[in-house]
C-alpha cells in the first residue's frame, strides 16, 4: 500500500499576505500598519498588520481576470506614512487547472511571478496558493515640550523656548554642527503648554542631546537653567534610554511611557517651573518706639 501526501492551494482559492516593512532594515516588520484592498470592486478591510509586519485576506475565489488594488491608509506608530504606497495587480486565474499568473499591466511588471513597482514588490506562489505584496515605510520621531506648575502640574502658556539638537560620541564629544529646533513660529508654548517638533527620519545607532533653554518664562514664574535631554537610539531608530541633567525640573518620557503606546520613537520633555515670582510688595516703616506712631515719610 502506497500513501500520498497532496496539498492543494486553499480549495481553488488564493490569499493575499500583505508585509510591511522598515525601509532601512529589510524584513523588520511594522506593526499596526492598515491597508484598503479592493478585488475586482469588491472591498475588504484587513486588521491592522501584527508584530511581524503581516496582515492577510484570505480564501479569495474569483477567476478569470483578477484586478487588485491595495493602498496603505496608516502606518505603525513611529512610521511615517506614505501616501503613494499603492500597487495595482491584474492576475490570470485558471478557471480549469489551477494557475496563478501576473499580468503585465501589473504595476512594476517582471515576469508572470514577481513585480516591483516603485512602491511595492509583488511575489506569487502558485504552490501554496498566496500573492504577497510588500510595501516599507521610514521611521519617524517627534518630541513635544510639555510645560507644567511643578506644584499643580498645571499646562504653563506663553513660555519661548530655545531647543537646540546636537549628536555627540560616547564621550559627549560634539559631531558635527548643533542644529536649532526652534523656529520664529514655533518656539512659544501654546494653549496645552505645548511645542511639538517633527524631527524627521529617527537616528540610527547614535546619541543626541537637547538642550532647552527657556528665553521667557511664564508670566509670574521665575526663569530656569538650561535643561538637556541625552536619548540613545538603537539600530532601528527605537529609543533604548533617556536621561535627563536635572530630573526636578526636566521628566524624559516615550508615547509608550506616557500613553502605553507601542510607539518608542516619540519623546516627551516635561519641564516644570516651581518658583512663582512674589505677587506683593514688601513695605518698611519707621514707628516711634513711645507712642507707636509711623513717623512721616517712612511708609514709601
Amino acid at each position: 500500500r502506497v500513501h500520498f501526501l497532496v496539498n492543494t492551494p486553499h480549495d481553488n482559492a488564493f490569499d493575499i499576505i500583505i508585509k510591511d516593512e522598515d525601509t532601512n532594515y529589510a524584513g523588520f516588520g511594522i506593526e499596526g500598519s492598515t491597508f484598503d484592498v479592493s478585488v475586482n470592486g469588491v472591498a475588504y478591510s484587513p486588521v491592522a498588520t501584527d508584530t511581524n509586519g503581516k496582515t492577510t485576506v484570505k480564501d479569495i475565489t474569483e477567476l478569470g481576470n483578477i484586478s487588485i488594488r491595495i493602498a496603505q491608509n496608516g502606518a505603525g506608530d513611529g512610521y511615517k506614512f506614505d501616501i503613494d504606497n499603492s500597487v495595482q495587480i491584474q492576475l490570470e486565474k485558471g478557471t480549469e487547472i489551477y494557475s496563478l499568473d501576473l499580468n503585465s499591466n501589473t504595476d512594476g511588471y517582471i515576469d508572470n511571478k514577481n513585480a516591483k513597482a516603485t512602491k511595492a514588490e509583488v511575489v506569487v506562489d502558485e504552490v501554496h496558493g498566496t500573492i504577497e505584496v510588500t510595501f516599507k515605510n521610514e521611521t519617524k520621531t517627534e518630541l513635544t515640550i510639555v510645560k507644567q506648575d511643578i506644584n499643580t502640574y498645571g499646562r504653563l502658556r506663553n513660555t519661548e523656548f530655545e531647543v537646540i539638537a546636537q549628536q555627540i560620541d560616547s564621550d559627549g564629544n560634539p559631531i558635527e554642527d548643533a542644529i536649532t529646533l526652534t523656529t520664529d513660529d514655533n518656539k512659544i508654548t501654546d494653549s496645552n503648554g505645548e511645542i511639538h517638533f517633527n524631527l524627521g527620519v529617527a537616528p540610527q545607532s547614535q546619541i543626541w542631546e537637547y538642550t532647552f533653554k527657556e528665553i521667557t518664562p511664564p508670566e509670574d514664574y521665575n526663569p530656569i537653567v538650561d535643561l538637556v535631554m541625552t536619548v540613545v537610539y538603537d539600530q532601528y531608530g527605537r529609543i533604548s534610554s533617556q536621561t535627563s541633567n536635572k530630573e526636578t525640573r526636566l521628566q524624559v518620557l516615550t508615547e509608550h511611557d506616557l500613553l502605553e503606546s507601542p510607539n518608542c520613537k516619540n519623546m516627551y520633555a516635561i519641564i516644570y517651573n516651581g518658583d512663582i515670582s512674589p505677587a506683593y510688595k514688601i513695605k518698611v516703616v519707621t514707628e516711634d518706639s513711645d507712642t507707636r506712631k509711623r513717623i512721616n515719610g517712612s511708609d514709601n
